[in-house]
């Protein structure tokens, strides 16, 4: 069983996994899209780590930078961004990163503040159960378990970290 807790941030996605000082960190920029049907398999595309989720195929970080134009990748600051399709996609890629390939999760994700009262039992509902994807082919099936506070606000996380560090 693994435990996580993931940022999908508007600007970065910022994870840890396990409660150790020293564990596994990843980060990447929140940067998503979907991979045009008409590019699939094209000279310099089909080398690229891509993730396959939700009968889609998906470019994220630096390579969606460079491959897809600006109408192409999700809009990180709207209203519906947190728990969108396009917003796990990056959810699964950090755990896939941190080496969470399979098994039970539990999983503890920030929502920003004006999401947070009007979504966050919507968001906590579709994160829970299995999810299935490849990621930069890696198979991953990994069941995300309920918790009592899974989805917090994002402004919550600078207070529990300096309770952490100095409780």
């Amino acid at each position: 069983m693994a435990i996580a807790a993931v940022d999908v941030g508007s600007g970065y996605v910022k994870a840890v996994a396990g409660l150790a000082v020293n564990s596994r960190r990843v980060s990447f920029p929140s940067i998503v899209g979907e991979l045009p049907q008409s590019m699939h398999g094209q000279f310099g595309v089909s080398d690229l780590p891509v993730i396959e989720y939700a009968d889609r195929v998906w470019l994220t970080g630096h390579h969606a930078l460079e491959v897809l134009r600006q109408h192409q990748v999700a809009d990180t600051l709207g209203h519906d961004w947190a728990g969108s399709k396009p917003w796990m996609v990056l959810l699964l890629r950090a755990l896939a990163d941190m080496d969470i390939l399979e098994g039970d999760v539990h999983l503890v994700t920030g929502v920003p503040q004006a999401s947070y009262q009007d979504r966050w039992r919507s968001i906590a509902s579709n994160l829970l159960g299995v999810h299935k994807a490849v990621v930069h082919g890696k198979k991953m099936q990994v069941t995300i378990l309920k918790g009592e506070n899974m989805v917090m606000p994002q402004a919550a996380a600078g207070l529990y970290y300096w309770m952490a560090q100095d409780p």
